[in-house]
This record gives C-alpha cells, structure tokens and sequence, in this order.
C-alpha cells in the first residue's frame, strides 16, 4: 500500500488539507473532503476519484472496500488520532477521510422537473433536500447564493446522495433565459393551495427561498405562479427542506397516479 505516517499537526498535507474545511480554499483548489466510510464509498461509486486518504491509525484499509481498482497514483497517510481530529467534523467519525475533485457542471438546463434555491443558508436543509429530490426525481438543483453543496456538513446530511444528482449554481439573470420552456413555480405562503392543482406540466420547477425571508420578489416576479401549502392550527410556516418535501412528493404522487 502507498502509505505515509504523519503524527505532527503541523504537516503540510494535514495544513493543506484542513484548509479545505472552508468554502474559500475549496473555490480555490478545487478540492473538497469526504468523511466516514459511507460517503465515500457512494462517491467512488458514482465515479469521483480520490486524490488521497486520511486514515486514523488503528483502521485497517482495503482499496477494494472502497471499489478502487488503480491505486497507483493515490496515497494513504496513516495519521495519529490527534492529528485526525484536526481534520474531522464528525463526533465519532469511524477514522476515513478523502480529498476529491469537485465534480464538472454545466449551466444547463436538461429538461424534466427540478428545483430553484434561492439564497438557502442552512446546510442541514441542503443536504435534506438532496436527499428528498432523488428520492423523487427531481435530477436537477439550482442554486442562487445559497449554500456550498460540498460543506462538511451538507454532505453528511445528504449522506453522499448529493454525488447522484446535477447541482448546478446560476445567477438570477440565468432564470429568464435558461427556464424559457419550463413552468416555474415559487413557494409561498400567499400562493394558491398546491393541492387544488390536478395536473401539471413535464418541464416544471419550484422555487424554495431563503429560511427566513422566503423567495425573493425577483423570483416571484419571473415565477408563473404562486403555490402555498395550507397548514392548520395557527402554523405560519415550515422548514425549507419540509415544505420542498411535500411539493415534491405531491408531484412524484400525481407522476405515478398517470402511470
């Protein structure tokens, strides 16, 4: 096995690679961390490539658990319990971490249903609608000024599905002309009860705004509609990822019913 000990903090690979803990050196590098055995084995399998492991000492490790066949060019640092916790986010992580590339995405728009983030903040309701979105279908996510999918965080929540689905970051002056043949639908609390809506359209997207503030009056304003969930009992709203959840399922209900 290419394997190198660190026990000291200070290294270089374990500074380069703490680094990639914040949004500023991912942009720059390109690079990003995955932690605990299951997410990086759904990475592999989705075809991202390790640069290298972190493996804390004690752990066995075996290319072939993760599906890696060319190990030729990828290192394995065995690194000291200390030094790990240096690089880890995980309370009780199980001792296995990588650097990836971050995958290649293109500003398109591929057809089919999809949603619109516009300025989502919390990680937790990223990682959440990652998750809900491949469940259902939903292949694409855009993302305006929202939340770095490749944050430790994010990626924990989405459990590595978010590997398995198209994130792509646009500008609001992409919407008009990348969605010109798609619906659009914007998420809000004075918007027409979704549940009366029997059918919809092949190319749709919904809008899901920023926690606190909601979608922004630029989207709404591009936005063919506007859909609420009703709620009983005096409930004003519900969490981003929540309400994406049942919207989606609506439609991933309506999509079998035809079927």
């Amino acid at each position: 096995m290419n394997s190198e000990i660190i026990t000291s903090k200070s290294n270089q690979k374990i500074v380069d690679a703490k680094k990639l803990l914040e949004k500023k050196y991912r942009d720059k590098t390109n690079l990003f961390l995955i932690e605990t055995k299951k997410v990086l084995k759904e990475a592999i399998l989705c075809g991202l490539l390790p640069k290298c492991f972190f493996v804390e000492e004690g752990r066995n490790f075996d290319f072939e658990e993760f599906g890696i066949s060319n190990t030729d060019k990828i290192k394995i640092y065995v690194v000291s319990k200390s030094v790990f916790k240096e690089l880890s986010t995980v309370v009780s992580s199980d001792g296995y971490i990588g650097i990836f590339a971050k995958k290649e995405s293109k500003k398109e728009y591929l057809g089919g249903k999809f949603l619109i983030l516009d300025n989502l903040q919390n990680p937790d309701n990223f990682g959440a609608i990652m998750r809900t979105a491949l469940a259902c279908n939903f292949k694409q996510i855009f993302a305006i000024n929202s939340v770095d999918e490749y944050s430790p965080k994010v990626i924990r929540a989405s459990m590595g599905n978010q590997f398995k689905i198209n994130i792509v970051h646009i500008n609001y002056d992409d919407v008009e002309k990348m969605f010109a043949n798609a619906k659009l639908y914007a998420l809000s609390m004075e918007g027409q009860n979704i549940f009366e809506i029997e059918n919809f359209e092949n190319d749709i997207g919904f809008i899901v705004g920023n926690e606190g503030n909601g979608v922004s009056q630029f989207l709404k304003n591009r936005a063919n509609k506007t859909l609420s969930i009703p709620m009983e009992n005096n409930v004003e709203s519900l969490n981003a990822s929540i309400s994406s959840s049942v919207v989606m399922y609506y439609i991933y209900a309506k999509v079998a019913k035809k079927q």
